[in-house]
């Protein structure tokens, strides 16, 4: 859905070599963060990483509405 209306997405998987790339989000306005843990919620820097993904010019457009 986000990809149909060009709205940016953050993926985040954990590390399933098969999956990565089959469930990629696979468009330039998509990333895709991948985690090594056992679980994704377990990895305690994951908001830092998110943050670091996402762009600053898109997120004070969002902040402005």
């Amino acid at each position: 859905m986000a990809a149909a209306w060009k709205k940016p997405l953050i993926a985040v998987y954990k590390d399933v070599r098969m999956n990565n790339r089959l469930w990629a989000p696979g468009y330039d306005n998509a990333r895709q963060i991948i985690v090594k843990c056992g679980k994704v919620y377990q990895l305690e820097s994951l908001p830092d990483l998110i943050m670091a993904e996402i762009d600053p010019v898109t997120l004070q457009q969002a902040r402005a509405g």
